[in-house]
């Protein structure tokens, strides 16, 4: 009843519980006790936001059609797959614009075919760029994933967000980047995708195979997007107080599983962590043996930024700052 109540009175509340109470549903323990509350919502919400769920609804299920074909075809089939399906969802907005599931603010109005691909990884995810309804708005780009349980990922990033607001609370502004995820259904989801960001692997193989053992390859990339002084040092600062804050927070939460494919860097200089598979210490293992061995990811790259240079600073001693402050 307080969800529903709040709810009615909040479109945003709406959206969110419709897309959480249409993952729950299919619990097999639990769904019979959610699915007459979703039908609650549907009949209290009105006619004009029932639409806009439905036709989320349907978007969702043709991305999820599509994101199941890809991931089933064969590596050499799957683009020809990609731009076929893409073709029959791009049908799907002759009829009208359609707000994203990851946000209500967010409005498409057809999908950008060329800017489309899929991330060669096991689950195979979908990256889908869709075009602004808004004139003045930024293409929206998203992921959606098939056979991956994004519940988690949720949790963790919406512990994020809450940490967060206690710092900015607290006067301390760590420059947290976040971002949205929602699970759409039973092990598929969409999750918004940071523009202008790379995966540490990324950029680390832009400089050879030896790349990733190398201490300069984030600042030469930070530096190739910074190239006035001024502007390397605001990067070098954001990425000061975004390490900061990632340490912390993977800590606390035990996030494990951390490697150079889902650390990312924005060319702003902030940094920021994806793929939440394992966490709360649930680390990844090889055989008997913890892959994680360290509390949280400082590499010697990172420090090599930190300090601008291979030398020690004061710079480091800065990042020691903003990383015990937190958690005192």
């Amino acid at each position: 009843m307080f969800l529903l109540s709040r709810a009615l009175g909040n479109v945003n509340i709406a959206h969110y519980l419709y897309w959480l109470l249409r993952d729950a549903v299919q619990d097999p323990a639990f769904g019979q006790r959610y699915d007459p509350i979703l039908g609650v919502l549907l009949c209290l919400c009105g006619a004009g936001l029932r639409a806009e769920l439905e036709k989320q609804t349907k978007l969702v299920q043709l991305l999820g059609a599509l994101a199941e074909k890809v991931r089933q075809a064969s590596s050499s089939t799957r683009q020809v797959v990609l731009l076929e399906g893409l073709e029959r969802v791009q049908s799907f907005f002759q009829k009208s614009n359609c707000r994203l599931p990851i946000s209500p603010s967010l409005v498409a109005k057809e999908i950008n075919i060329k800017a489309c691909s899929f991330f060669n990884s096991n689950a195979v995810p979908l990256k889908i760029a869709l075009v602004n309804a808004d004139p003045l708005g930024e293409e929206i780009n998203v992921m959606f994933k098939v056979g991956e349980d994004l519940r988690q990922d949720m949790l963790a990033l919406q512990m994020i967000r809450i940490m967060d607001r206690i710092w900015l609370q607290e006067g301390l502004d760590l420059r947290i980047v976040n971002f949205k995820c929602i699970p759409t259904g039973k092990d598929k989801g969409m999750v918004e995708l940071v523009p202008s960001s790379e995966t540490l692997r990324k950029i680390q193989v832009e400089y050879g195979v030896t790349g990733s053992f190398k201490d300069k390859p984030l600042a030469e990339w930070l530096r190739k997007y910074n190239p006035a002084e001024d502007e390397y040092e605001k990067a070098s600062e954001n990425f000061i107080y975004t390490c900061a804050g990632c340490c912390v927070a993977t800590y606390i939460l035990g996030i494990c599983d951390r490697h150079n494919d889902n650390i990312m860097l924005r060319s702003t200089g902030h940094m920021f962590h994806i793929d939440f598979g394992k966490f709360l210490g649930h680390a990844q293992m090889i055989g008997s043996f913890k892959r994680d061995h360290a509390p949280f990811v400082l590499t010697s790259d990172m420090a090599y930024v930190i300090n601008g240079g291979e030398r020690p600073t004061s710079r480091f001693q800065l990042l020691l700052t903003f990383a015990l402050k937190p958690t005192t």
